[in-house]
């Protein structure tokens, strides 16, 4: 084998190798910046009477360890709104953020699903627990094309995993429990929060720009007529942008 024909052989097989190194790079995506980013932080308001809660029975499921079950529809303390999904809906620019390999978790347990509220980023992995001693259904009812789901969850299966080929707004219930359901907010960066039980919430590592954020929350009925509001904000970088939404219960 000749000499010239060794050095061709060697000098394919690098440019094999940087071309796939390259092509990997690629998909890699962009890491928050906490060392320049900015914050969006604010509260959640609710104007106006909050609706009753509603109370569902437990009856025969025992495994559900309660005798009754508080809907979550409306989670409101001293006028401040928890579960309500906020994230920057423009202003990125189409950047392509690192996708987390860990996944987001959601439990079933005492027959309510927990988080009732959540967020991750489009391609994260998701997954499903039944921590309780009785049958559970996981049905997701706002499926795009290829995402639908509808399985069977009996006590002791293992963890059921997942992941959204779509943004948006996804709706999870149990058929067995009619009162169990929950949200997932997917968008594709990390930039998203939840409010907690004092209405807070807070975005961490924005890029320095000009931004529209908005804030969904269910209605009493679910994610048909749902609240959703807009605000234009922007940030600064290591300065923290205050981000008030005052909503109405419907």
């Amino acid at each position: 084998m000749s000499t010239r024909f060794l050095a061709a052989i060697s000098l394919l097989l690098v440019l094999c190798a940087c071309s796939h190194k390259d092509s990997a790079n690629s998909q890699v995506g962009m890491a928050i910046d906490s060392t320049n980013g900015g914050t969006i932080s604010g509260t959640v308001i609710l104007e106006g009477p909050c609706p009753a809660p509603q109370t569902f029975l437990c009856g025969d499921n025992v495994g559900c360890d309660r005798a009754s079950v508080t809907a979550q529809h409306w989670i409101v303390n001293n006028g401040k709104v928890a579960n309500a999904f906020i994230y920057i809906k423009d202003g990125l620019d189409n950047k392509k953020y690192t996708i987390p390999t860990s996944p987001a978790l959601l439990d079933q347990r005492h027959c309510v699903y927990k988080p009732h509220v959540m967020g991750l980023i489009l391609g994260q992995p998701l997954e499903v627990l039944n921590s309780d001693s009785t049958l559970h259904n996981v049905h997701l009812t706002s499926a795009s094309v290829g995402e639908s789901f509808n399985r069977i969850f009996p006590q002791g299966m293992a963890p059921m995993s997942s992941h959204f080929e779509t943004p948006g707004i996804k709706t999870i219930k149990c058929d067995v429990h009619g009162w169990m359901n929950c949200y997932i907010g997917v968008v594709p960066h990390p930039f998203f929060a939840v409010s907690d039980s004092t209405g807070h919430f807070e975005i961490k590592g924005v890029p320095p720009g000009d931004y529209t954020l908005e804030l969904w929350h269910e209605s009493t009925t679910g994610s048909d007529n749902a609240v959703v509001e807009t605000k234009k904000i922007s940030v600064k970088a290591k300065e923290t942008q205050r981000a008030d939404f005052s909503i109405t219960a419907r």
